[in-house]
């Protein structure tokens, strides 16, 4: 009676594989949807699956300030498709390449979040960012 116990046990635990773990959450592809830092979200209809891993080079215009320019902040994303190995993709706000394509899906940057402010200091985990993937065309 005891090895049935373990066993199920054991067959519940291998049950669990191949589903999203609790850093990992499902989106809806052709529709926009926000990445937290650090987070990993599976592209439903698809073999994707994207992190947010951090952003760099944040010279966009403070909100309370008028800029001549908009500036430009560089999301860098984690992109695995499949099986494959997971590579490192930079996507910018306001220069290019603000989408990449990988295998039939084009991941695009919608925006990024929160705005750079002059009173406040953000911090990478401050960050989310809102992707959109898509067929290719």
């Amino acid at each position: 009676m005891h090895r049935i116990g373990i066993g199920l046990c054991v067959l519940a635990l291998l049950g669990g594989a191949g589903r999203l773990t609790a850093r990992q959450e499902e989106r809806r592809l052709a529709a926009d949807f926000a990445v937290t830092m650090g987070a990993t979200v599976r592209v439903r209809d698809t073999d994707l699956t994207i992190r947010l891993v951090r952003v760099t080079d944040d010279s966009r215009c403070p909100v309370e300030v008028q800029c001549i320019t908009a500036g430009d902040a560089v999301v860098v994303l984690s992109v695995q498709s499949g099986r494959s190995a997971a590579a490192e993709v930079s996507l910018h706000t306001g220069l290019v390449p603000r989408d990449v394509t990988r295998g039939r899906w084009r991941i695009q940057l919608v925006d990024l979040a929160p705005a750079p402010s002059v009173a406040q200091r953000h911090t990478q985990n401050d960050y989310v960012a809102t992707l959109r993937v898509d067929q290719a065309r």
